[in-house]
């Protein structure tokens, strides 16, 4: 019978973001980036929490998949769009692992429906 070691995770994810996790969520991926580690779990992805001057508190929040408009993932870089927000927040990431490919399953899973609705002769929203 052959054992597949599951590796661990680094410090700061133990340290940091594993205490934060609420009942019943479960990591599912990490990597390392240069403002911290950045953490899939089956409720969202946590991120290095940012500053209001853009630079990180040393803290971590969690963005629940829900809230994802788009992410992408080009040059090592991971974009994140909150639905609530116009601006991606970037995140440079030297150890992607497998982290880019699980945000894509999850954030497209959490797609419920995609259409785009005229408003009229100028323009629409995309729902």
């Amino acid at each position: 019978m052959v054992r597949l070691r599951r590796e661990r995770p680094p410090a700061p994810v133990v340290a940091g973001v594993l205490p934060a996790f609420g009942r019943g969520e479960r990591l599912l991926e990490w990597a390392v980036g240069a403002a911290g580690p950045l953490t899939a779990t089956n409720h969202g992805l946590w991120l290095p929490a940012d500053a209001v001057d853009g630079t990180t508190n040393g803290g971590f929040e969690r963005v629940g998949w829900e809230r994802i408009d788009r992410a992408g993932w080009r040059e090592e870089i991971l974009s994140v769009v909150e639905a609530e927000h116009d601006r991606a927040r970037q995140y440079p990431l030297s150890e992607p692992r497998r982290l880019p490919a699980v945000v894509r399953e999850r954030v497209t899973a959490a797609i419920v429906h995609n259409e785009h609705v005229r408003l009229g002769p100028a323009g629409g929203v995309r729902i």
